[in-house]
């Protein structure tokens, strides 16, 4: 039970979870409503590497690897943001010119 708990304190885990779930989703992997699904998936995966770890390599610095698990996850949240912002303004382009909005979605080239 001790295990458990201490996997429940790891903030970096859960953070790349949820990183990695909406980054998923972005790019069309992950379904509308399946996102608890794949949070649950990896939780558990990553429970099972964790109670793994401290069985065969209990000298690993779990708390350490959390700590760059969640830096990492600032990176990765940035890094979608600027994919997405980079990504979004052609496409809403296309949305306003294909329902003919006037101004907004107007283009002078054929």
């Amino acid at each position: 039970m001790e295990l458990i708990t201490q996997f429940e304190l790891l903030g970096g885990f859960a953070a790349i979870t949820a990183a990695l779930v909406n980054a998923l989703k972005v790019f069309g992997v992950v379904k509308d409503g399946t996102a608890p699904q794949w949070s649950l998936a990896i939780s558990t995966l990553g429970l099972v590497t964790f109670i793994s770890l401290k069985l065969f390599k209990p000298d690993i610095n779990i708390p350490g690897l959390d700590a760059g698990l969640s830096e990492a996850a600032e990176i990765f949240t940035y890094a979608l943001g600027v994919a997405a912002a980079l990504g979004l303004p052609g496409l809403f382009h296309g949305l306003f010119k294909a329902g003919s909005v006037p101004l907004i979605g107007k283009s002078f080239s054929k």
